[in-house]
């Protein structure tokens, strides 16, 4: 029996993996709440479709597996967001700025001083980084674009990502594609014209998402995988003997198992594995996760003065609005909204405000956070016809300087035990990287199982 405990995205792929490489494999996903797919939920509020994690994924430009394969593999309809949700903007120095697409357009933008584009005009001939030197998102953004861009394009990026800090989060982990860039091309800039002409065959990625919300997915493969996933099932303890493990469920039951995953947080996993190996507990808990305060605003659309063309936009440390950001969904895709009206997903929290989490405490500080947020962003002066939030703890994992060697040592420590370590604090937060993750998992289970 393989046992898979976590029932989100990342376990959820996993044992579809397992099942494709052999049919005939003994398999059960053991998942706590009353639900699978984890923090990738989508919900109805009438005629409004609220995401609450991610919304979308990227297909195209990428060689290889993702969730948007996978999607039509289990026969999830899938669509393209607008063409002109390429437009995103910056909130800085007390206003809204569009983000040019290219280094170029940068250049011509008001985004930068002048003293910043000039700095700029040097990326080719920044230093390089140091062999084996695990550098901050934020350390190289400083080494290859000048401090004023690493503090107005990097820092909010990151904050609309990862909710996190790029000062603590490391380029190799967090963003392993724009290191190789460096690696490979000497530089960023001439990382982006390569990989510009070897997509020019291919046509530009996009963002796409399932129609029904981003659930469909996890809803669908626990769909294929049938009576092999157990919700209500929460793991409690493991125990280890002579090549069988021992999945103990808070109801005394226990499932025997050759090989297991935990998919679950890290936070999760350290509870249970402390027992048989301090150091690797010690590992996956040093592993943290930023908690944010997700709000789905709904206005008639005539009272949203922005076009609001465009993805979205994030907001500059420092600035006025106390929102990470905000996202366009109705603008993206379609079925968001009711006719005539517009839905604006906002994100609050995060490591650079985490006291922003009481507000989902009070509806009416909230309401008024979130009134003065989007008049000075958007102009917005009237009170929205939805206003729906949801606290969302420990939503993503933080892959801070030192994360990889961390990664690789809980790894080895686990495997010695026959755990494999699944889910997005690993080896990527998004929902493709837990999908392409699912083969490593899935071989590992697989090869162990007679272990």
């Amino acid at each position: 029996m393989i046992a898979i405990v976590g029932g989100g995205v990342a376990g959820l792929a996993a044992a579809h993996e397992v099942r494709r490489q052999d049919p005939s494999a003994q398999l059960v996903v053991l998942e706590a709440a009353a639900r699978a797919g984890g923090l990738l939920e989508s919900e109805r509020v009438g005629e409004w479709l609220c995401e609450w994690a991610a919304a979308s994924f990227l297909e195209g430009g990428a060689d290889d597996w993702g969730a948007i394969e996978l999607c039509r593999e289990l026969g999830v309809e899938v669509v393209v967001a607008t063409p002109t949700a390429k437009a995103r903007w910056i909130f800085s120095r007390g206003r809204l700025r569009l983000v040019p697409a290219s280094p170029l357009g940068l250049l011509r933008s008001d985004l930068l001083s002048i003293a910043g584009k000039l700095r700029l005009l040097r990326e080719p001939w920044a230093k390089a980084r140091p062999d084996g030197d695990d550098e901050s998102v934020a350390a190289f953004a400083r080494r290859r674009l000048g401090d004023e861009a690493a503090l107005v394009l990097v820092a909010p990026a990151v904050l609309g990502i990862f909710a996190g800090d790029a000062e603590r989060l490391s380029l190799a982990a967090a963003f392993p594609r724009v290191a190789r860039l460096e690696r490979e091309h000497g530089g960023l800039f001439a990382g982006l014209r390569a990989g510009r002409r070897k997509r020019a065959g291919r046509g530009a990625a996009h963002s796409v998402a399932p129609l029904a919300g981003a659930a469909a997915l996890p809803e669908a493969l626990a769909a294929r995988l049938g009576g092999a996933v157990r919700t209500h099932a929460r793991v409690v303890a493991l125990e280890f003997g002579a090549g069988q493990t021992a999945v103990v469920l808070d109801g005394g039951e226990r499932i025997e198992a050759t090989r297991i995953a935990l998919a679950i947080p890290p936070g999760a996993a350290a509870t249970l594995l402390a027992p048989h190996d301090a150091r690797l507990a010690e590992l996956a808990g040093e592993i943290t996760a930023a908690d944010v305060l997700v709000v789905q605003v709904g206005f008639r659309r005539d009272d949203v003065p922005h076009r609001l063309d465009g993805f979205g936009f994030l907001v500059a440390d420092g600035e006025a609005p106390r929102c990470l950001g905000c996202v366009f969904e109705s603008s993206l895709w379609p079925a968001r909204a009711p006719e005539g009206q517009v839905l604006l997903r906002l994100i609050y929290g995060g490591v650079r405000d985490p006291a922003a989490l009481a507000l989902a405490e009070d509806d009416a500080a909230l309401a008024a956070r979130v009134a003065q947020d989007l008049r000075l962003a958007l102009g917005v002066i009237v009170a929205p016809t939805l206003l729906h939030h949801r606290r969302l703890a420990r939503a993503i994992p933080q892959a801070e300087v030192g994360h990889l060697a961390r990664v690789a040592e809980a790894e080895t420590r686990a495997a010695a035990l026959g755990v494999v370590l699944a889910g997005n604090a690993w080896h990527g937060v998004a929902v493709n990287d837990c999908v392409r993750d699912a083969r490593r998992v899935a071989d590992a289970l697989l090869a162990g199982r007679s272990a």
